[in-house]
């Protein structure tokens, strides 16, 4: 089973980035497809467990780059913590 995550327009409007959790592999992904929903492309993947996953994807003015928020997996000391992280897309 997958959920996917608000989608986000590019720039130009000419694709969109979205996270899909894939809750049967355990699989946190960040996809770009064009317009139409067609032609998917992982840019990144991380296993999930937990609370750790990819939380929300935010493109950059120029397009070239998607922010990406996420939550790591807590330990006993601590609720776990957000981080963001730079994911550039090829030219």
């Amino acid at each position: 089973m997958a959920k996917l995550k608000d989608p986000e327009f590019s720039p130009d409007n000419k694709r969109i980035a979205f996270i899909r959790h894939d809750v049967d592999k355990s699989l946190s992904r960040l996809i770009v497809s064009d317009i139409e929903g067609q032609n998917e492309e992982v840019f990144l993947e991380i296993p999930t467990s937990g609370q750790r996953r990819l939380l929300e994807a935010a493109w950059s003015p120029r397009g070239d780059e998607i922010l990406i928020a996420l939550i790591e997996e807590a330990t006993a000391s601590d609720t776990g913590a957000g981080k963001l992280q730079v994911v550039r897309l090829a030219d």
